[in-house]
């Protein structure tokens, strides 16, 4: 199985006490490879990126999944016809 992406949401940026640490999570967490996200709901900071972040990653994930379904499905023809 592929490996799944994983993306890193730290919430509440707009507290002071978030505020001084978000840049350091980001680098730590952004280091060991995970996609990072700095939002505030209240401010509505970062969400419209992680959003479109979202949905770059859906719409991948559907296209690796009907690839995958079209290979199947000619690997299933070809062995139809070898039996011909």
């Amino acid at each position: 199985m592929a490996q799944k992406h994983q993306i890193v949401v730290l919430n509440k940026c707009d507290e002071p006490y978030v505020e001084t640490e978000k840049d350091r999570l980001r680098a730590e967490f952004e280091n060991m490879g995970y996609e990072f996200h700095a939002i505030s709901c209240q401010s509505h900071e970062g969400l419209t990126e992680l959003l479109h972040s979202l949905a770059r990653h859906f719409r991948a994930a559907v296209a690796a999944e009907k690839a995958a379904e079209a290979e199947a499905a000619q690997k299933a023809q070809s062995s139809v016809n070898f039996e011909d």
